[in-house]
């Protein structure tokens, strides 16, 4: 009976010091790293900045309803694509008041936040010299 009660107050201490300790220690484990949204929506350019621009949102892809009438910032980097009617274009090429289409990723649960353009393609206007 002896070793019985040696083995049982062993194993209930095992599980009073352990099993909380396992558990803090899980707890201060990294969060898991997002995984990247890719956003479609489309509006006009309400202003450019040196690497990003503000997009007045009029229209947007069945999952990013969200950014629907929304304002958002878009950076601009090197991996970023600029078309028109086919034709490659640079930053510095678009003009506030243009009416564009953006392909954009984000890393975070906010889909207004952290926006990287993958590509931009402007929409011609009727009467449009692009």
């Amino acid at each position: 009976m002896h070793k019985f009660s040696v083995r049982l107050v062993i194993a209930l201490a095992a599980v009073i010091f352990v099993v909380p300790a396992s558990a803090a220690l899980r707890d201060q484990s990294p969060a898991p790293a997002a995984h990247p949204h890719t956003l479609h929506f489309a509006g006009s350019i309400a202003s450019l900045g040196s690497d990003s621009l503000q997009v007045q949102v009029e229209r947007t892809g069945p999952r990013d309803g969200e950014l629907q009438g929304k304002q958002v910032s878009v950076a601009i980097d090197a991996n970023t694509k600029i078309v028109s009617e086919g034709q490659a274009l640079s930053f510095s090429d678009l003009k506030q008041g243009e009416r564009i289409m953006v392909l954009a990723e984000t890393n975070s649960a906010q889909l207004d936040q952290g926006l990287v353009a993958e590509k931009i393609r402007v929409l011609a206007a009727s009467g449009s010299s692009r």
